[in-house]
């Protein structure tokens, strides 16, 4: 009995010594302290469901005085294996628990809660994945792409890069990681460039290769590729002349699409292109076949047989065989043969109207003498 009594002594003793205490949050306020007004112990479920956690002394708290219950179990000072009672059991665990871990507050005999906060975040240490960092417990705020697991969910929060096409659509889009990184697909850091206009496509982001006429914006800068028709005739000087659009379509003035035809020789003169009329001897290639309307002069005499009679020329001036210009005369009454023309002198008695004034021999003054 007096080894009872001594051991029983050493208990209670120890249960008001003044052991340094680390900072608990005991009445569950979010603060900290080792000041709190109520001490408990919470039942294996983790619930307090009737929520009596007193804040006086327990002598005055029939909860507290019965020492448990269902839902919120109070325990005296000293009793750590939870049976409601003081006993000669809970001297191991009063030595290697309380006085190891200083846990123990005689100062307030109350009701005790053992909960470890070393961060004074509010949170255990049970479930704070880092007691030693305050900005670090459930629920906490995650800061994307920073590779530290702000609410202890084991997971990152990312930037998204839906596309994988190392462009992300803005500054606020995110994704939660599988892991603590922000490298796996769909994911992207801090230092990826914002801008993608079609997070869904790999091909469109910015500085992407625009592809002309296709209605879609691969570069992201809100215009479209178009083939050019500067002079608006309808035909593209060729297949690679292109014009940003100031739009999405290739309708506006400047702008041909695909199916355009190509061929216009002379893309600022709207009068130029392939199938326009050529004009005879004005030095234009209107129609862009690299070839000029010439006036006629088969046989090169200097005549024209009329002002309409026109042969295409090899080249883009009038000057060779068979080819007349505008400025030299017509009248030719017989482009196959140079003898004949106005400005021959009528030689009689041959039969032929060489001065090409309608008269031959005898009816031609020229020959009447």
């Amino acid at each position: 009995m007096a080894k009872q009594f001594t051991i029983l002594s050493i208990v209670i003793m120890l249960s008001f010594m003044s052991v340094p205490a680390q900072a608990v949050d005991t009445d569950r306020d979010g603060i900290a302290d080792p000041n709190d007004n109520c001490w408990y112990v919470i039942n294996p479920d983790q619930t307090d469901s009737d929520s009596d956690c007193p804040a006086q002394p327990f002598a005055s708290d029939p909860e507290c005085g019965n020492a448990c219950d269902d839902y919120c179990q109070y325990v005296l000072i000293g009793d750590l294996d939870y049976d409601c009672k003081v006993d000669f059991r809970d001297f191991a665990l009063l030595l290697t628990n309380w006085l190891v871990d200083c846990n123990s507050f005689p100062e307030n005999p109350a009701c005790i809660s053992i909960i470890v906060d070393n961060d004074g975040d509010g949170w255990d240490s049970s479930v704070d994945c880092n007691d030693f960092d305050p900005n670090v417990y459930p629920g906490a705020t995650e800061i994307v792409g920073d590779g530290i697991d702000q609410d202890c969910d084991s997971h990152e929060t990312c930037y998204l890069d839906a596309d994988d096409d190392g462009y992300r659509p803005d500054a606020i889009s995110t994704v939660v990681s599988g892991d603590m990184d922000c490298m796996d697909p769909g994911e992207a850091a801090a230092s990826d460039p914002t801008g993608d206009c079609d997070d869904a496509a790999a091909n469109v982001h910015p500085g992407a290769t625009e592809i002309v006429d296709n209605g879609i914006d691969e570069d992201c800068d809100s215009c479209e590729m178009c083939y050019l028709d500067a002079d608006d005739d309808g035909y593209r000087p060729d297949a690679i002349s292109t014009v940003v659009s100031g739009d999405m379509d290739c309708m506006d003035s400047g702008e041909a699409t695909a199916s355009d035809p190509t061929g216009d020789c002379d893309d600022t003169a709207a009068n130029v292109h392939p199938w326009a009329t050529e004009i005879v001897d004005n030095g234009i290639d209107e129609d862009c076949d690299s070839c000029e309307t010439c006036y006629r002069d088969a046989d090169d005499d200097g005549y024209r047989p009329d002002a309409i009679s026109t042969v295409v020329s090899g080249d883009m001036d009038c000057t060779d065989s068979g080819e007349a210009n505008a400025s030299d005369p017509t009248g030719d009454c017989d482009d196959s043969d140079p003898a004949q023309n106005p400005g021959q002198t009528e030689i009689c008695d041959n039969g032929e109207d060489d001065d090409c004034d309608g008269l031959t021999d005898s009816s031609d003054p020229d020959c009447s003498s």
